[in-house]
């Protein structure tokens, strides 16, 4: 075996060993969540999380979100993300089990998704679990969206679960001009102008209005005219 590959052995043997030893491997394949051709954004934020020691049973843990949506925009795609890790009953790995609230309604828990979980992969002490948990939330809205999310852990006793923070990913498109499928009842008269929404406004005239004048100051005014122009016809 010639010099160059004896190496490429032996960086091919310490990927392996790497990779089989490795913390999270992260070797799952990749699952595409949404796909969309649109002409619009997206808007990504992590509000004010920050990384908590673990929680216990009864423990919370929340984040507030400030997210603006343009006024022109509708919802297309929305998630909540949260990141947790070290889920575990005292020294055995367990999956957490965990109830979320929404501020603008807190009624009803969150409906969670789906869970993208990971671990050591070998057999030893601290192989816990670490993952993703997606949510539903309600829906976005076109301006500015104050909101807080409360995550509880509802585990058995001495189970406990840390996190590293929760997203939101909000994927809008501008909904621009719509076009108007109804029927025209009658086109505008002068004077009118159509919006976009089909109504009507009036705009004030701007030449300025002819009467005619009554029969009586119409003899007059012309009597009038007559006398002017005889007199000024008659020699001094």
């Amino acid at each position: 075996m010639s010099s160059p590959d004896r190496i490429f052995f032996l960086l091919l043997c310490m990927v392996l060993v790497t990779t089989a030893g490795a913390t999270y491997a992260a070797d799952h394949p990749l699952n595409t969540t949404f796909f969309k051709d649109l002409k619009g954004d997206y808007v990504f934020s992590i509000g004010d999380s920050t990384y908590t020691s673990s929680l216990y049973p009864g423990q919370t843990y929340s984040v507030n979100f400030s997210i603006t949506i343009p006024d022109d925009a509708s919802i297309t795609f929305q998630r909540l993300y949260v990141y947790w890790a070290w889920s575990r009953i005292l020294q055995k790995a367990f999956y957490p089990v965990l109830s979320l609230h929404d501020s603008r309604d807190q009624s009803h828990n969150l409906t969670l998704l789906s869970r993208y979980s990971d671990s050591k992969g070998v057999v030893g002490t601290y192989d816990f679990y670490t993952g993703m948990d997606a949510y539903q939330i309600p829906p976005l809205h076109p301006g500015k969206n104050d909101f807080t999310i409360t995550i509880q852990q509802d585990g058995p006793p001495n189970s406990s679960v840390l996190f590293f923070g929760m997203g939101v990913l909000a994927v809008y498109e501008y909904r621009g001009f719509e076009t108007y499928t109804g029927t025209i009842d009658r086109y505008p008269r002068p004077g009118e102008t159509v919006d976009l929404y089909a109504s009507m406004e009036v705009i004030p005239v701007t030449t300025t209005p002819r009467a005619s004048l009554p029969g009586t100051l119409a003899i007059l005014a012309l009597g009038f005219s007559l006398l002017v122009a005889i007199r000024r016809r008659t020699p001094p």
